[in-house]
């Protein structure tokens, strides 16, 4: 299976990690193969004897020649406690983004009314939709609440495209396609190009207090329907005798500019819009309630986002700005008719925290002070665990107190427990992701981050990059280092048992008998040259 393919059947497949965190793959760039060529190029004549891409994967890892793991790339996105996100940021060489908007921005709400995204508080309801794969055909149209809204300054880019502006940071996430014929998906906004297409649904519109408007408003609540198919398709129509009451309808929906079909029906005319975004738009804007009522009620059961391409026509940088970055439960909102991403990178802020079993409590370790040997009994794990839901609800509480009373978010969140959640978006080159699995899934490491680096290592990078980790494993992750101290200690006790030397300079075969399986049966190998010279430095092979 090709690395392409392996990749995309891992994006956004969510490995779960203890209790309430998990991992999965956002995007990646590279292969073995790709390893290899910027060795090639890198080192020119200096690697004609090492041609095999596995050999020369393996020559670059035993010999600390790192740049050409530098030229890949990975991006995952991180559900983990704050506790064990405070270890993992110590790790500086990776990218930790905030995704956010201008102020002035409008983003749908649930009653279908159009709210700047400053002025949403935490708990306002959304429209949203299941962030993917796929985007667009198989997501639900869904409610969403606003978790967390925060004011930043960051890099902004001015996007401007068939159906109107974008001003968002540098790396603010659009659901674009890149060409005719590829299927969506989320990109950067610094990413975006002229040419690409972002996925367009709607005009905001404004809810209009006419004496029109309330009369369609009327119309529709007595005449019309709303529904939802087994296919998940939404319907809106309405059906009257010809006369001038229809005539009003028909004349309504023109000048709004929503599309629609007609047809006889056992005496009636019935009038169907024909396009789900122009349906949501009626509703929106004229707002028959009963028919509100059967839209809020069928969110997440409208299948689809059905959607227009909108070109993008230029991008702009724009230096630093305001910026207000907006977190949802689904991820997902619709920001002036465009399918956005969450726009910060910490999804979770008060509602959850990673909870203990009463199991799971661990005893300080005697020998190392920062680590941990055997449990708790779950006698005593069960109090501990009672105390810590206590807990948790006491600060979240508090913290809720503190909003209610007007305090500044910044100043409100301060005491929250080190066990709340957050999610970020984590990017980082290959050979800096393997200098940070070698640390933390070493079994010295704590518990917690080394649940990470093992799912990281073993359920994504091993598959992307299956030479190069058979390599770290063998050069890295298992293997064992000899200081300058370290080899004299065995030179001065191979020269003490000299019997023994004696014998085994008798016997040079003996390295060949015990040589690796990879090895057997190779004229040359480089590998197994090596090992020989490093034996024979620290005296127990022959010179």
């Amino acid at each position: 299976m090709s690395n392409q393919k392996i990749g995309e059947d891992l994006k956004w497949k969510k490995f779960q990690v203890g209790n309430g965190g998990s991992v999965c793959l956002v995007d990646w760039m590279g292969d073995d193969y790709a390893l290899a060529e910027a060795a090639r190029v890198s080192y020119g004549e200096g690697t004609k004897h090492v041609n095999s891409e596995r050999g020369l994967i393996r020559y670059l890892m035993r010999h600390w020649h790192t740049t050409p793991f530098e030229m890949a790339e990975l991006k995952f996105r991180v559900r983990v406690p704050m506790d064990t996100w405070r270890q993992w940021i110590r790790h500086r060489t990776a990218s930790i983004n905030e995704y956010c908007l201008a102020p002035g921005t409008r983003v749908l709400k649930a009653d279908l009314t159009w709210e700047n995204i400053e002025n949403l508080q935490k708990g306002s309801e959304l429209v949203g939709f299941s962030e993917g794969p796929p985007i667009i055909r198989k997501n639900n149209i869904s409610r969403c609440s606003v978790l967390k809204t925060t004011t930043l300054t960051a890099p902004c880019i001015r996007i401007t495209t068939e159906h109107g502006t974008l001003v968002c940071s540098e790396d603010h996430r659009w659901c674009v396609r890149a060409r005719k014929g590829k299927m969506f998906d989320w990109v950067h906004a610094k990413d975006i190009k002229v040419g690409n297409s972002l996925a367009f649904t709607a005009h905001p519109w404004k809810v209009e207090d006419t004496y029109s408007a309330g009369w369609m408003a009327g119309f529709l609540d007595g005449e019309g329907w709303m529904s939802v198919d087994k296919n998940r398709s939404m319907h809106l129509g309405m059906a009257q005798k010809p006369g001038k009451v229809l005539e009003a309808a028909v004349d309504f929906l023109y000048q709004h500019n929503i599309p629609f079909i007609s047809y006889a029906n056992a005496g009636c005319k019935t009038l169907a819009v024909s396009k789900r975004w122009e349906a949501i738009k009626l509703l929106g804007l004229c707002r028959p309630q009963r028919l509100l009522d059967k839209f809020y009620s069928a969110l997440g059961n409208i299948g689809g986002l059905a959607q227009t391409p909108s070109k993008v026509l230029s991008v702009e940088r724009l230096g630093k700005r305001e910026v207000i970055g907006l977190s949802t439960t689904s991820k997902t909102f619709i920001a002036d008719g465009f399918l956005s991403h969450n726009s910060t990178r910490y999804s979770v802020a008060v509602d959850e925290c990673a909870r203990t079993l009463p199991g799971q409590w661990r005893l300080q370790a005697p020998g190392n002070r920062q680590g941990s040997k055997g449990n708790l009994n779950v006698k005593y794990g069960d109090i501990l665990t009672a105390r810590e839901s206590e807990l948790h609800s006491l600060s979240r509480k508090t913290y809720e107190e503190r909003l209610e009373y007007g305090v500044a978010r910044e100043q409100a969140r301060k005491d929250l427990p080190l066990s709340n959640y957050t999610e970020a978006y984590w990017k980082i080159d290959l050979h800096n992701l393997f200098h940070f699995l070698r640390l933390r899934m070493n079994d010295h490491s704590q518990q917690e981050i080394r649940e990470y680096a093992t799912t990281i290592g073993n359920e994504i990078v091993s598959k992307l990059f299956p030479q190069a980790w058979e390599a770290f494993v063998d050069y890295r992750l298992e293997a064992l280092i000899l200081s300058r101290l370290d080899v004299e200690v065995v030179q001065r006790i191979m020269q003490k048992n000299e019997d023994f030397c004696g014998r085994l300079a008798m016997r040079r075969d003996l390295f060949m008998e015990c040589q690796d399986e990879t090895w057997a049966g190779l004229d040359k190998c480089r590998e197994r040259d090596e090992c020989f010279e490093k034996l024979q430095q620290i005296g127990i092979m022959p010179s």
